[in-house]
């Protein structure tokens, strides 16, 4: 292992991944394991960062691995809580936590954590009070001031969560993922209460310890060869695939478009599926690029896929469809940048339909800087480069549009929140699929949704978040300027 230790190189790819920085801290621990295949806290934290980056099927093995050579390991047993989690296995997750919590029942992290479990399902009464045995500890710990920030949201409770997390910072020992995690509640906190100046300033604190990197121009360098790549000619001399995706439908635009929302409004049809954001496409996208797991999965040949490729690409992705065991169910799959490969889905998933969701570009992008995502959108974290990557994804759906025959419906933010009935009737007549009143009051449902839109769509539609960037505009100057909008626009 060169001239470091295993001991240094573990503590270096500790630090990598303290800092968010989560590709960098795996290549350290599977460093560690080349050399010591069952040392038990690389095997956990290089499941914790494949966790973070959305990698759960090999992080979940991971943990799974060192949880069995140290089974009395509180920290494992949470940290594999966290991977049920993403999967939406809350009921493994609990148990999880509920060992984490026998093993070491004084540790407040994994209170925070059951917590979260209570309130993704909307039990925000259990959330509190599985916070109520360290929430009056002192000095606060910076994981249960951030889960009861997040709860007071939704218990009209701001101004004791504000003063409680503003106390949280004062410890020295608060790590800076979880540092970053509190500035990302405090601005919601602030949010809420109209405080946009003191909320601003949070969430640009929070955004300023992500130390991930986005290269814009290559990205944009990249959707230029995908444009140059899907041609109509290229697209018409692509084999035919014998894959029957006839029961998908792909929910996609940019992150915070509303595409939680439109997931679950269809999930109220009776036989279909909300299986959330699933990475499957995007895998098989980067591996037919060639594997480089630099930047995003675009696939920029298309000309030279072969007939074996793309039957493979589809039955790939749709095994792990059938994996999911919910019969013959249509199913969702709502992850949002899927609109980097829709080349893909209308040559390998044939029959398969799409909803485009589009929203205000600078109300898109401002939402993307206030929410704090898991490591996997790194456009997401500074103002100018959110502009840009919006840019790009209008010019790839644009030119998707112009090439593609696959069905695909926009639906505009703006519209549904402001005819959620009108707007919810096209989508059901666009998917074939019989009206229901649930799908009026989809926010009632007791279906978790797997993703950072989880408060919202439990309650019903709202419009305050339309043209909320006005409420920003004095500091937005580098989004308008690299999205090309006045300011108010």
């Amino acid at each position: 292992m060169s001239t470091l230790t295993a001991s240094q190189v573990l503590a270096q790819a500790t630090a990598l991944h303290r800092a968010g920085r989560f590709t960098e801290a795996i290549r350290g621990y599977e460093q560690v394991l080349r050399a010591s295949r069952n040392n038990a806290t690389a095997l956990d934290l290089l499941g914790v960062a494949q966790n973070s980056l959305g990698m759960t099927s090999e992080g979940r093995r991971n943990i799974e691995r060192a949880i069995k050579l140290s089974p009395k390991s509180a920290q494992f047993h949470h940290d594999l809580s966290l991977t049920y989690k993403r999967e939406g296995n809350f009921a493994q997750s609990h148990a999880c936590l509920d060992k984490a919590i026998r093993l070491d029942p004084a540790k407040p992290s994994y209170r925070a954590a059951k917590s979260e479990l209570h309130f993704m399902a909307g039990e925000v009464d259990k959330a509190m009070e599985a916070l109520a045995p360290v929430l009056d500890r002192r000095p606060v710990d910076g994981a249960v001031a951030s889960m009861f920030g997040t709860v007071a949201l939704r218990a009209k409770r701001q101004r004791e969560a504000i003063d409680l997390l503003r106390a949280a910072f004062e410890r020295a020992d608060v790590a800076p993922a979880l540092r970053m995690r509190m500035w990302f509640v405090l601005g919601a906190l602030h949010d809420s209460v109209e405080e946009y100046d003191l909320a601003f300033d949070a969430y640009r604190r929070g955004n300023e310890l992500y130390h991930g990197r986005f290269d814009a121009a290559r990205n944009a360098e990249r959707v230029t060869a995908a444009i140059g790549a899907w041609t109509r000619d290229a697209l018409k001399a692509l084999p035919a695939t014998t894959v029957d995706a006839s029961r998908m439908i792909f929910v996609l635009g940019m992150p915070r478009s509303g595409s939680t929302m439109v997931e679950q409004i269809v999930a109220e049809a009776p036989g279909v599926h909300a299986a959330g954001e699933l990475e499957h496409l995007l895998r098989i996208a980067r591996e037919l690029e060639g594997g480089d797991r630099i930047g995003f999965p675009i696939l920029t040949r298309a000309a030279d896929l072969s007939v074996h490729e793309l039957e493979r690409a589809g039955n790939t992705y749709m095994e792990a469809i059938r994996a999911l065991r919910v019969g013959d169910s249509r199913v969702i799959d709502k992850m949002p940048l899927n609109f980097l490969a829709l080349g893909l889905i209308q040559a390998a998933l044939p029959g398969a339909r799409v909803i485009h969701c589009r929203r205000d570009a600078a109300d898109t992008c401002l939402s993307c800087y206030f929410q704090l995502f898991d490591g996997n959108l790194p456009f997401a974290y500074d103002l100018e480069k959110a502009g840009r990557f919006y840019r790009e994804y209008e010019r790839l759906m644009a030119h998707w549009k112009s090439v593609l025959s696959i069905p695909i419906l926009d639906v505009q933010y703006e519209e549904l929140v402001a005819d959620q009935e009108g707007v919810s009737r096209r989508i059901y007549e666009f998917l074939e699929l019989p009206w229901t009143e649930r799908a009026l009051s989809f926010h009632e449902s007791q279906r978790i949704a797997l993703t950072r839109s989880n408060a919202q769509v439990r309650q019903p539609i709202y419009t305050r978040s339309v043209l909320r960037h006005r409420h920003y505009e004095k500091h937005l100057a580098p989004l308008y300027a690299a999205l090309g909008i006045e300011s108010g626009g």
